[in-house]
């Protein structure tokens, strides 16, 4: 499975998904 975390430059706002179909986490702080 795969996870991503992605930051917005302007707001500095962290938009984290991960795979469904598999255990996973993304985490981001």
């Amino acid at each position: 499975g795969g996870q991503v975390i992605s930051r917005n430059p302007e707001t500095g706002v962290l938009t984290a998904g991960s795979e469904p179909r598999k255990d996973g986490t993304a985490v981001g702080w």
